[in-house]
């Protein structure tokens, strides 16, 4: 599948378990020799190509309509983390764009 413009959401338990989430993506997306760099938007983010993003949450936060949401560690985020994020995958219904 080849998306444009996709933002996936990456909620952890805190703000620095996001940061560290998003570190290893930086470093994966190095070994696939793609330039890392943030987003410009968001304090924890990595930007993609063809203007996908991933942006890391951690504590409360809303006001994103994501493609995709991934929790780290489910079992230690708490509903005010989880709440939020079906109405932020809802607004897309998954989709890119």
């Amino acid at each position: 599948m080849d998306q444009e413009k996709c933002l996936v959401i990456v909620a952890s338990p805190s703000e620095r378990q996001s940061q560290e989430f998003l570190g290893k993506c930086e470093e994966f997306a190095e070994k696939l020799q793609i330039k890392a760099r943030g987003d410009g938007r968001n304090a924890i983010s990595l930007a993609c190509p063809r203007r996908s993003r991933i942006a890391g949450k951690g504590g409360r936060g809303a006001g994103f309509s994501a493609s995709l949401a991934l929790i780290d560690e489910a079992s230690r985020v708490t509903d005010e983390i989880y709440s939020p994020l079906g109405p932020m995958r809802a607004a897309t219904n998954g989709a890119c764009g």
